[in-house]
Formats: C-alpha cells, sequence, structure tokens
C-alpha cells in the first residue's frame, strides 16, 4: 500500500503529529505504522512471476539443420524452424500500470526530479514532491550518488518516504533516507536526482529507459552530491566550510574532537577504501559529472578534473585503491575499457572488493547475457553497465558464479557479481 487515505479523499489535509504519526484531517484516516506498511510490502512482493514452460511438444523448440542428435538409438539432423509460433511470448518488456506515486509513465525523453523543501525540524518526516521534466528543458539540478545499502550492505526497505500531496509512503533502506535528510536544504527547495525514487522501480519499462541514459543525466546536472554515509558527517556548524579536495591531506582534520574518526589518520586513500568506491556503478556517475562535492565531517570538499589532475600529481600517479578516480569530471576514461578499469581496481585492492552492477529484464541472474564489444567508444564502455559482464578478473580475483546475487531492492534490475580472493567468498 502506498496510498493510506479513504479512496474518497480527494482534498487531502495531512498534518504530522510529533514527527511519528501523519494523519489527514479531510479524511480522518492516519497513515499506518512502519512495521505494518514492512510487513504489507513483504506478503505483496513484486517479483515478477515466471510463467509454467508448456508441455512437451508443445514448446515450439527445433534443432538448427546442422546440428546432428539421436532419437530413439538412430542419428539425424535438425529440421527447419517451425512456421507457426504458438504462444509466442512478446518481445516487449511487461509492465503494471501506473501507482498513486507516480501516476503517468515517463517518455523516453523526460525524467524527474525530486523538490525537498526545507523544514524547520531536522527530525520532521522525510517529504518530497516529484516532477517530471523533458530532457531538453529543466531547471537546474544536482545528482545524488551513495549506495543504497551504505557501509553495511543493508539493502532492506525500511524507512517511510512521503511522496506529493497525499504523502503517499515509499519505502527505501535506512543509507537512501539519511542521505535525503541530509540533502534537504536550510532554506527553499532543492532539486535532486535520486535514482531510487525518481525512477519507478516496479516499473521495468522505465526502468530500462531511465537507466539508459543515466550517464546523460549525471552529465548535465550542475554537480553530484557524494554521500559516503551519516558516519562521515557531522553538524556542529550551521553551515559547512567548503575546501578543495586537494586541501584534504594538507589542513585540519574534518572531525571534531569527540567524533570516533577524529583519531583516525585521515586522508584520500581512507575515503578511496570506503564501499562506496567499490561499487563500479560510481564510476559512470563520477566520470561524467562536471563536477563532485563530498561531504567529510564539517567539511564539503569539491572536486572536479582540474582539482583532480594536481591531486593525481601529488600522489605520483597513483589512486589506490581506485585508481579510475582520476578521470573524475572527464567524461571518459580514455583508452579504457571496463575489463581494463576492473583489472586496475583488483591489482590496486588487498580486498578485491570491486563490484559490478548491471541491469537486466528477468528476475535471473545475468552474468550470461551477450556482452557488447570492448572496442566500443569509453561512453559505451562506461555506459555498458546496462549489459552483463561474465568477468574473469586479470589479478587473483575471480568471479563465481554462486556469488552472482540479485540486489534486492532493485527487484532484479541489478545484480552484483562480488570479487574474491583465491575463491573464497567474503560477505559485504
Amino acid at each position: 500500500m502506498t496510498r493510506w487515505h479513504d479512496p474518497s479523499c480527494e482534498t487531502p489535509d495531512v498534518e504530522v503529529e510529533s514527527n511519528t504519526i501523519l494523519k489527514c484531517k479531510a479524511c480522518g484516516r492516519s497513515c499506518p505504522p512502519v512495521e505494518e506498511l514492512i510487513s504489507e510490502r513483504a506478503d505483496t512482493s513484486s517479483a515478477l512471476q515466471i510463467p509454467l514452460d508448456e508441455p512437451l511438444g508443445q514448446m515450439n523448440l527445433w534443432w538448427p539443420e546442422s546440428v546432428p542428435y539421436e532419437r530413439g538409438g538412430v542419428q539425424t539432423y535438425g529440421s527447419r524452424r517451425p512456421s507457426n509460433k504458438q504462444d509466442a511470448r512478446p518481445d516487449t518488456l511487461p509492465d503494471i500500470a501506473s501507482s498513486h506515486i507516480y501516476q503517468d509513465a515517463l517518455r523516453s525523453d523526460e525524467f524527474r526530479l525530486a523538490c525537498l523543501s526545507a523544514v524547520s525540524d531536522k527530525e520532521a518526516p522525510i517529504h518530497v514532491t516529484l516532477e517530471v521534466f523533458p530532457d531538453n528543458d529543466h531547471p537546474e539540478y544536482e545528482c545524488a550518488s551513495y549506495a543504497w545499502g551504505g557501509e553495511d550492505g543493508d539493502s532492506t526497505p525500511c524507512r517511510p518516504i512521503y511522496i506529493g500531496l497525499y504523502w503517499d509512503v515509499l519505502l527505501q533502506t535506512k543509507n537512501c533516507s539519511s542521505l535525503l535528510r541530509f540533502l534537504r536544504p536550510w532554506r527553499g527547495t532543492r532539486m535532486v536526482w535520486v535514482d531510487a525514487i525518481c525512477i519507478n522501480q516496479e516499473s521495468l519499462a522505465e526502468r530500462a529507459t531511465q537507466v539508459a541514459k543515466m550517464k546523460s543525466l549525471y552529465e548535465r546536472c550542475f554537480r553530484v552530491v557524494v554521500y559516503l554515509g551519516d558516519d562521515m558527517i557531522t553538524c556542529s556548524n550551521r553551515f559547512p566550510k567548503s575546501r578543495s579536495l586537494g586541501t584534504l591531506q594538507n589542513e585540519e582534520h574534518p572531525f571534531p574532537r569527540n567524533h570516533p574518526l577524529r583519531e583516525s589518520q585521515f586522508d584520500l586513500k581512507e575515503i578511496l577504501s570506503r564501499r562506496y568506491f567499490s561499487r563500479l556503478w560510481v564510476i559512470q556517475e563520477l566520470v561524467a559529472s562536471r563536477r563532485a562535492v563530498i561531504r567529510i565531517g564539517d567539511v564539503d570538499y569539491n572536486a572536479d578534473a582540474g582539482i583532480i589532475a594536481k591531486e593525481f600529481l601529488a600522489n605520483n600517479g597513483v589512486f589506490s585503491p581506485a585508481p579510475w578516480f582520476q578521470y573524475l569530471g572527464h567524461g571518459s576514461i580514455p583508452g579504457k575499457s571496463i575489463d581494463d578499469v576492473l583489472s586496475d581496481g583488483a591489482r590496486s585492492t588487498s580486498a578485491g572488493s570491486l563490484r559490478l552492477t548491471a541491469t537486466n529484464y528477468s528476475d535471473e541472474p545475468v552474468e550470461d547475457r551477450e556482452r557488447p564489444s570492448t572496442q566500443n567508444s569509453e561512453a559505451e564502455a562506461i555506459g555498458g553497465m546496462l549489459y552483463v559482464l561474465k568477468i574473469t578478473a586479470q589479478s587473483q580475483a575471480s568471479v563465481s558464479h554462486s556469488a552472482v546475487l540479485r540486489s534486492v531492492p532493485r527487484n532484479g534490475m541489478f545484480a552484483v557479481p562480488r570479487f574474491s580472493q583465491s575463491m573464497q567468498q567474503t560477505s559485504r
């Protein structure tokens, strides 16, 4: 359930009590508690139903004419493909009806933005409105870059996000909820593209179309906001300081004295060792962007191609354990294919933690889908995460077929091959 109002409610007037209880003064209904919403979501899973196989003899299958096979001990060859296609399955992606939240489906030349408004109480429920814009006529906006599961990998949808006039409920992960709370502006409205909210995850067709254009969404945005997790952010000041990323290792510690990370030796290598940078999907988001901002402690560290180039020289040409980071803001990785990126990452990290996110049109793992040629342009290579990649890392890291897991909140849209050293499975 996303809409909790009475079906006859046409002019909702939502009132928030104690930052936890939502009630509509127009229809008298109250929003169910989070535990009930989570339970109901589990009972009404949106996973695709795999149709039963047709009976033997009715599957419309055939052997190619050039392939010999035996039937009843007699060798024979295949026949021509049957001309009649009984019970042919559709070539188009299955879809479901539009929801209360997303209403009409997006056209291929449209995208949504989440509008976050200022609140007086930082503990207030997270409420956003969604607005649709054409690709060639839109306001200035930011893109969020984050890990759905955060540093602990918890991808369970368990935090309510309220959307639109009716305050419809959309359950999100703890890290996504924390991101949205962080993004709420001090004053006015902030326009942000957040994949988990701006794409209707229940629509296979919309997911396929929007993910295919993610690179252009990140190219057009004003900047990318990198969210490393709530453990990396402090609010001791009303407004954060603004610094170049190149000053991270030279200036005072970004965390206040009472922060758990205050005693650690905090530098760029420490930042690049976080789980966030082990996501291959991040490469597309940061390489395609013109500039990025990373909040660490009470400081917003800004990065673009020029800043990164200087920092790259200062680090003797090495950005371990994420060597691709040197191409932030470049739009592409010159002369690099996806295989090259994976190999560089595997050689530069002892944990072998690079993970690949890829698109799938079913609920099955996608390691065996046709993969694009590595001779494509870099734009296609980076954008080629729409295909699945059956990868053998060129270091000691390897991909186990059993380790190809479906990422739960993306409902089969993404699969995550996990790299392991010497075939040892490491839960991340």
